[in-house]
């Protein structure tokens, strides 16, 4: 009798587990359909989704003991970064002085803008628990497939939907602004982070299958499709990134390959002698630059063009309102506020007044820097926990990398993917939105997540 309990309570927590994994999965991919998840409703929606399947976690973890895993020593910064923006967002009364109100009863809190701080804190926690989800109940091969076609899926079908975008007209689109935006976002710098996402991984994949002709023919379709999607937004951050991204990718695989046991003749980091690897890094830094020209064409061209001319005073000699501009502003805002800073998400309240144009010109809504951002809005508190969480990241990821791993050119895709996420974000915040932001965290599981070698059902 006991035998057949617990039988039944290994099938029901089988069960859940299934039903966890397949509906976190699902919720990722639709977070990527109305504008990537930037809507107040569709943020909610996706918030109340995710602390549902969070339910269904608790029961499942009722039902049967699990095994703590390693990597949720990376989750650690990622609450305590959303307890931070709960800290800042806490209102209390203090009474006035001076003449005009002695003893009025004011409120005061950290944040700058308490309620979007407090909204910020919800979200980032849906985002850390759909993240915690997934890493959890990616337990075997088969769901590390799931996992890895999902985010092909997802970047996919947004490229095949921005490209289809180009040639059609409907009122559905009506929303978007034409030159700001692409696919289903609302700014085209958003959608080359999704690209750039799915381009890493296609590089894995395809690398990974290069003994099978119809999968990797599959692969490099898809990646041409997100290569020409990518480029047709003139993205410059998106074209450095891409840059970057194609060579880091094979020097990161020539680099652990022997480690993993991957005995194939592409890449070998022993064929190639260090001439010959500065030749192909070169080789394929030109077909990037070549493809910009083909594909991209004069509006890419003349976007990289004006790049200086951001860094430079206009004829008058007043500031231009420019990327460098707030940069400046924004490391005043830090330099003022070092401690706590300004609240997360409370930025655009609280920059004005350190911009040097005039007043009520501009003011702009994110640092278009998330470090400099990640500062501002919670000062060296949240950027002593966002170094905690990228350090755990690095460590796990070359523990991951050294360990012989037959999955080891999708991590390095990944890996790829990840670093392209950390140049852009150089530039621009393309991980304020949803969507990219659950790929990215995906991009992480994929790249430390350890499966099983022995194929299993999901």
């Amino acid at each position: 009798m006991r035998g057949y309990a617990d039988n039944s309570r290994s099938n029901l927590s089988a069960r859940l587990g299934r039903t966890i994994f397949g509906g976190t999965l699902i919720i990722v991919a639709l977070t990527a359909i109305p504008y990537g998840t930037v809507d107040p409703w569709w943020e909610s929606v996706f918030e109340a989704a995710v602390f549902a399947i969070v339910i269904l976690c608790l029961i499942e973890a009722a039902i049967i003991r699990s095994t703590p895993l390693e990597q949720w020593r990376l989750l650690y910064p990622l609450f305590a970064i959303a307890g931070l923006a709960v800290v800042q967002s806490i209102t209390w009364g203090h009474r006035a002085g001076g003449a005009a109100m002695e003893g009025t009863l004011l409120g005061r809190a950290l944040s700058a803008d308490p309620f979007e701080t407090c909204r910020f804190a919800f979200k980032l926690l849906a985002t850390t628990l759909c993240f915690a989800i997934l890493l959890r109940h990616t337990s075997n091969p088969v769901r590390f497939r799931l996992l890895v076609f999902m985010i092909v899926s997802v970047a996919l079908a947004s490229a095949l939907f921005g490209l289809a975008r180009t040639v059609l007209t409907h009122p559905v689109f009506s929303r978007l602004n034409p030159d700001r935006s692409f696919g289903q976002f609302e700014n085209r710098n958003h959608f080359a982070l999704l690209m750039e996402i799915g381009i890493g991984v296609i590089l894995g994949l395809g690398l990974s299958q290069r003994h099978r002709r119809l999968r990797l023919v599959a692969c490099v379709l898809a990646g041409l499709v997100l290569w020409t999607a990518l480029l047709l937004t003139h993205s410059r951050g998106a074209v450095v990134s891409l840059m970057v991204e194609i060579p880091f990718f094979f020097l990161l695989y020539s680099i652990y390959r022997a480690a993993s046991g991957d005995k194939g003749r592409v890449i070998s980091s022993r064929s190639f002698s260090p001439l010959k690897k500065i030749g192909l890094a070169g080789l394929l830094l030109a077909t990037v630059a070549a493809s910009v020209v083909l594909i991209g064409g004069d509006q890419t061209i003349d976007h990289l063009r004006e790049t200086p001319d951001e860094f430079a005073q206009s004829i008058d000699g007043t500031p231009k309102v420019a990327r460098p501009e707030i940069w400046q502003a924004t490391l005043k805002l830090i330099r003022h506020n070092p401690v706590m800073g300004v609240g997360f998400a409370a930025y655009p309240m609280a920059i004005s007044k350190y911009l040097e144009s005039s007043p009520g010109k501009f003011n702009p809504l994110q640092a278009h820097n998330d470090y400099l951002e990640v500062l501002a809005s919670g000062g060296i508190v949240a950027g002593s926990l966002f170094a905690w969480f990228l350090i755990g990241c690095v460590r796990q990821i070359r523990a991951r990398l050294q360990s012989r791993d037959p999955n080891l050119a999708v991590r390095c895709g990944a890996c790829a993917g990840l670093f392209a996420i950390g140049v852009h974000s150089l530039f621009d915040f393309g991980l304020h939105i949803t969507v990219n932001a659950l790929a990215c965290m995906a991009l992480i599981i994929v790249a430390v997540k350890s499966v099983a070698e022995k194929p299993v059902s999901i």
